[in-house]
């Protein structure tokens, strides 16, 4: 097989989830260009280092993951060659973001500054992606030490770039605008989050890019819990609610993702597993929302939380009606 076809072969083992083959694919590779000086095979063996430490990272094998980062920095952190310099690029992305999920802070912040010098000046598309990924990072990282009205102005900034450099569609702005989002949900600006969820669906709602996707789901429960804490018409929360149930495929991996990163109160991870529940049954799952229901009333069932047995009485009621 040929370096491309191995690497390809690679990719789709990860995209599958069998990461052990996919490393061994990602090696192969990187053996069969071993000694070639050339830029071409330099630049398809540091692609496959970096797709290795991708897949690596995605296996749960962070220590691995961080060898083959160290080892494609090793090699080839100096090399301007176009096809290996955006490798590096992405890389650094992908060690801020590491660095941030383990909430050290200050590297996050060194490996996304590296990133938007290196690449503030790309045509690339793919390394403008990372460009603006690790602008978002640095953004959620300047809003974990309260500064969030720069880190709002900052995002602000980068996707006024994006417009200008990349204006043929919205595929670039998924990162920012769901960096805009956690940002306002973590400072509690409920008015300025409904009008962001809505500025958000009207101008990306129809938009195929996954991120985007994302953001405009993300958005559309945050806008959710903002209408419950202003208070606002029962009219507003039901068109909040079908506005979600419109978009339950998007929605569900958003609120799994949710409940698996953040530490809330019961209350709202009980919140947000009935409305889990709901999505499955809306889209006629029926098995996986019972379990749902009931894996929800198990967990929170012992609960002297008034807020918490209303949901319980709800998934219960639930439960009944779809045996009904």
């Amino acid at each position: 097989m040929s370096a491309e076809e191995l690497v390809a072969a690679g990719r789709t083992a990860a995209e599958a989830g069998r990461y052990s083959e996919a490393v061994a694919r990602f090696d192969e590779a990187i053996a069969l260009f071993e000694d070639s000086a050339d830029s071409t095979s330099r630049a398809w063996i540091a692609f496959a280092l970096e797709c290795k430490m991708r897949a690596l990272r995605a296996g749960g094998l962070v220590e691995d993951s961080i060898a083959a980062y160290d080892e494609l920095m090793r090699r080839f952190g100096d090399d301007t060659h176009d096809g290996v310099s955006g490798v590096i690029t992405r890389a650094l992305d992908v060690r801020g973001d590491d660095c941030y999920a383990r909430r050290e802070f200050d590297a996050a912040e060194r490996y996304y500054d590296q990133v938007i010098e290196r690449g503030h000046d790309t045509t690339n598309e793919i390394v403008w992606s990372s460009v603006i990924g690790a602008a978002s990072g640095k953004a959620k990282v300047m809003s974990v030490r309260r500064q969030d009205d720069a880190a709002l102005a900052f995002i602000d900034l980068w996707l006024k770039e994006t417009v200008e450099r990349f204006p043929a569609g919205p595929g670039h702005f998924g990162r920012l605008l769901t960096a805009r989002i956690s940002i306002l949900v973590a400072d509690s600006r409920w008015v300025e989050l409904v009008v962001v969820a809505d500025e958000v669906l009207e101008r990306f709602g129809a938009a195929d890019d996954a991120d985007v996707r994302w953001a405009v789901a993300q958005g559309l429960i945050e806008k959710a819990t903002a209408i419950e804490r202003l208070g606002r018409p029962l009219d507003e929360r039901l068109a909040a609610y079908e506005a979600i149930v419109e978009r339950a495929e998007d929605v569900l991996p958003v609120i799994g993702w949710k409940l698996a990163v953040h530490n809330r109160p019961a209350a709202w991870v009980a919140h947000q597993k009935l409305l889990r529940a709901t999505l499955l049954s809306q889209l006629d799952r029926s098995e996986e929302s019972a379990h749902a229901y009931e894996q929800l009333i198990r967990e929170f069932e012992g609960s002297d939380d008034a807020e918490i047995q209303l949901l319980i009485a709800a998934a219960r009621a639930a439960l009944e009606s779809d045996d009904e």
